[in-house]
């Protein structure tokens, strides 16, 4: 499953864990010829909830200001990106997992956010 944050972010999952992943750049398929983000994972939480947070606490270190009111500014539009993306796995996320998760996780394909040829 893959939970899109965003273009750069999302969370990915695997037998164990919940994995935050940022993209970096974008890489050719070598078979297809297909242009292809790179993700490289960053974390490795236990739980949705711990991934959600951690994801937030890093995007907000990444904020390159020292002015209080820019740092709050963007913290409000990471936490509301955040927020979009539960509030989509809420409404739709039974229904998902009771059709079955596409490649794209959630409903949400790669190419919502870009990655595609």
């Amino acid at each position: 499953m893959i939970i899109y944050i965003n273009e750069n972010w999302r969370i990915a999952t695997d037998p164990s864990n919940w994995i935050i992943q940022k993209r970096n750049g974008w890489y050719k398929d070598k078979k297809s010829g297909e242009k292809l983000p790179k993700w490289d994972s960053i974390r490795f939480p236990s739980t949705l909830p711990s991934a959600l947070n951690q994801l937030f606490e890093l995007r907000v270190r990444e904020i390159e200001s020292d002015v209080p009111e820019e740092i709050i500014r963007q913290g409000k539009k990471i936490a509301s990106e955040i927020s979009q993306a539960c509030k989509f796995l809420e409404k739709f996320g039974k229904e998902v997992l009771a059709e079955g998760l596409g490649e794209g996780g959630y409903g949400l394909t790669s190419a919502t956010f870009g990655d595609q040829k």
